[in-house]
């Protein structure tokens, strides 16, 4: 695992970033208003200018994965800290590298950030309520539901998340059993 600017480029975070839009094929509902489209949302979250704005000013930290034999990028993970938790932003991996344990170790670095250098002990997200493998993920990394909110994001775009938690030492727990 590096951290950001350590070997890979922002541009090799945004292939990736466009490649995790097409692969997810953005399945957000509007409730009457109009879908945002990939370009829209990769223009407005993801482009250069505002990951790097993200890094700058608003003190975002970038995980990122590698296939070190192929020296490629395949996974990366972005996160900052609020008033009493830290905000897990993005996490994507390479579809051909999913199953592997890369999303668990990217987001374990971004919870050891979380304990040792801020003293948090929640990790939270938004997640768009249509992305069910996602939220399989997170559930499986031990994150709870506990709320749902829809976000004006301009330009007549809405989207609908869950916010999910996560405890940190939650994953020393054994999880309860879904009856």
């Amino acid at each position: 695992m590096n951290r950001h600017g350590e070997r890979f480029s922002l541009k090799s975070i945004i292939r990736l970033q466009r490649e995790k839009y097409a692969d997810e094929a953005l399945a957000l509902p509007s409730l009457g208003a109009p879908e945002p489209s990939a370009e829209a949302m990769l223009a407005k979250f993801q482009a250069a200018e505002q990951i790097t704005e993200d890094i700058k000013k608003n003190d975002y930290t970038y995980f990122t994965a590698e296939d070190t034999k192929e020296n490629k990028l395949i996974g990366y993970c972005g996160v900052t800290h609020k008033k009493d938790y830290m905000l897990l932003s993005k996490l994507y991996v390479r579809r051909d590298q999913r199953g592997k344990g890369i999303a668990r170790s990217l987001f374990e670095e971004a919870a050891a950030l979380c304990r040792q250098e801020y003293g948090y002990q929640k990790i939270r997200l938004a997640v768009n309520k249509n992305n069910a493998g996602a939220i399989a993920v997170y559930k499986k990394m031990s994150f709870e539901t506990i709320d749902s909110i829809r976000t004006d994001i301009g330009g007549g775009f809405f989207v609908d998340d869950f916010v999910m938690e996560y405890s940190v030492g939650a994953a020393e727990r054994t999880p309860a059993k879904q009856l």
